[in-house]
C-alpha cells in the first residue's frame, strides 16, 4: 500500500500541521506502509506536485486540511480517480468553512473525500451540520497523538532564568488567532504581588501584523521572554523547565503543544473553547479560562497551590497515556487505509 500525503507545512516549518504528518510518516513506515510526504510550500510552480505524485503511484491521496491542500487533492481526485482522505485541522473548520471566500473549497474537498479524519466528536457535529451532504459514516474520529522527543536542553541557563523562577510557558505561533499577549496584563498585575513570575513565549511569526503588535507590547518588559520559532528537539526541556503551560487560542483544532505538555505531567490554562475542551475536563486534568479575569485567578491559584499543580499534572498525563498513543492513532488510519 502506498500513501501520499499532502501537507500546507512539512518540518522543517513548526507547525502543528508538519509535526502530525512527521509524526503520522514516521509511523506508518515502521509498520512497513510506503509513504511520502509532499509538502505544498516546497513547490514553486504546482504542476510539479502532481509531476511527483504521479511518478510516486499512490493508491490513496491524503490531504491535510480541506482548504490549504483543498484545490490540490480536488485535482489528483479528478485525475486519478483514487481513493481521498482528508484530515480537519482546526483553521479550515474554524475558520474557513465560514469564510465566504474559502468556505467554496472547503465544501467541495469535504464531498470529494471518501473519509474524513477529525479529532473529536464536535468537529463532526459542525462539518455535518455545515455540510448535510455528507454522510456520518464517512467520519472518523482519531484524536491527536503526542510523540516528544526527550532531549536535554538546559533552559534556565539559556534564558537567564533562576530556579526560583515561576515561568507560564506560551507555545504558539504568533497570529490573531492565537491570542497570545492575553497573558501579558493579567500576570503582569500579579507580578506585583508574585515578582517571581516569568512569561516565556515560543513560537515563529506566522503573521507579521500581529508580530509586530505583539514585539510592541512586550518591549521593555524584563519578566518577558520571546524566544521565536524554536526547535521541535528543544520544547521537552522547554516544557520540563515550565510551571504551567498556557494556551489563549481564539480558535483551535486539537493542540499538539497541550498534549506535548500534558504528556510531561504539567498542569495547564487554557482558553474555554471547543478544541481545549476537547482534551482537557476543568480542575480535573487542567483549568479552562474564559477572560483575562478568570485567567488571572487561576493563574494565581496554580501559583499558589503546589498540590493542585501536582494534581492535575498526574491527571493529564494519565489521560494523554489512555487517549493519545501514536500507536492508537496510526493503526487508525491504516485501518481506514485498508477500508479504502
Amino acid at each position: 500500500m502506498k500513501v501520499a500525503i499532502i501537507g500546507p507545512f512539512c518540518l522543517p516549518f513548526i507547525r502543528g500541521n508538519s509535526l502530525s504528518i512527521y509524526r503520522l510518516v514516521s509511523g506508518l513506515m515502521d509498520r512497513g506502509v510506503e509513504v511520502k510526504a509532499f509538502c505544498l510550500p516546497e513547490y514553486a510552480d504546482k504542476r510539479d506536485v502532481y509531476k511527483e505524485i504521479a511518478s510516486f503511484k499512490p493508491d490513496i491521496i491524503h490531504g491535510f486540511h480541506a482548504y490549504k491542500t483543498g484545490r490540490i487533492v480536488q485535482v489528483l481526485k479528478k485525475r486519478t480517480g483514487l481513493p481521498l482522505v482528508i484530515s480537519l485541522r482546526g483553521t479550515d473548520f474554524n475558520i474557513d468553512l465560514f469564510d465566504k471566500r474559502k468556505r467554496p473549497v472547503v465544501v467541495k474537498t469535504l464531498e470529494m473525500a471518501d473519509k474524513i479524519i477529525v479529532f473529536a466528536p464536535f468537529t463532526r457535529d459542525i462539518i455535518l451540520k455545515e455540510v448535510p451532504s455528507l454522510k456520518k459514516n464517512s467520519i472518523h474520529i482519531i484524536p491527536h497523538a503526542v510523540s516528544l522527543e526527550k532531549k536535554a536542553y538546559h533552559v534556565l541557563d539559556a534564558l537567564s532564568l533562576k530556579k526560583g523562577h515561576f515561568i507560564f510557558f506560551v507555545p504558539a505561533g504568533i497570529r490573531g488567532v492565537k491570542n497570545v499577549d492575553l497573558a501579558l496584563k493579567p500576570l503582569k498585575r500579579l507580578k506585583k504581588q508574585y515578582p517571581e513570575i516569568r512569561l516565556v513565549y515560543a513560537g515563529a511569526v506566522i503573521d507579521k501584523r500581529s508580530g509586530q503588535g505583539f514585539i510592541k507590547k512586550i518591549k521593555g518588559l524584563d519578566w518577558v521572554t520571546y524566544l521565536g520559532a524554536v526547535p521541535h528537539e528543544r520544547m521537552y526541556g522547554l516544557y520540563r523547565a515550565s510551571h504551567v503551560v498556557v494556551n489563549s487560542s481564539l480558535s483551535e483544532g486539537m493542540p499538539n503543544s497541550i498534549l506535548e505538555a500534558m504528556s510531561l505531567g504539567k498542569p495547564v490554562l487554557v482558553s474555554n473553547i471547543p478544541g481545549n475542551r476537547a482534551i482537557i475536563k476543568d480542575r480535573k486534568d487542567g483549568l479552562l479560562f474564559e477572560g483575562e479575569e478568570e485567567f488571572e485567578k487561576k493563574a494565581e491559584k496554580l501559583l499558589k497551590d503546589k498540590d493542585l499543580r501536582k494534581r492535575l499534572g498526574q491527571e493529564a498525563k494519565k489521560r494523554i497515556q489512555l487517549a493519545h498513543s501514536p500507536k492508537r492513532e496510526c493503526d487508525e488510519h491504516i485501518r481506514i487505509y485498508k477500508e479504502l
